[in-house]
């Protein structure tokens, strides 16, 4: 089954740029609301990472649980993040800047 983001590896299409649009201004809404963690959530559904979901959805379940964020908990969080950021800029070049703008 196709993924609205293939036709943007495929070329580019009004539909999948608006699309694309809507997920980085969501991330950037999340981190405006500092939900970091919601937007590099956002940012490994967005890459269709499945571990990189997992271990998002990990960091969120952890800090409700702990009710606040630890330092180290932080630290997994930005490498969570790094990563993702490296596979979108490989995946969506025409994107890479708006999406590491969103952060």
């Amino acid at each position: 089954m196709k993924h609205w983001t293939d036709s943007l590896v495929e070329g580019k299409t009004k539909a999948g740029d608006d699309i694309m649009m809507a997920v980085i201004k969501e991330i950037a809404r999340k981190t405006d609301q500092n939900d970091h963690s919601g937007a590099v959530l956002s940012l490994a559904k967005l890459i269709r990472d499945k571990r990189m979901i997992k271990a998002a959805q990990s960091v969120v379940a952890l800090h409700e649980f702990f009710g606040h964020m630890p330092s180290e908990l932080i630290k997994v969080r930005t490498e969570i993040m790094n990563m993702g950021l490296k596979r979108a800029e490989k995946l969506y070049p025409d994107y890479a800047d708006k999406i590491h703008g969103a952060f």
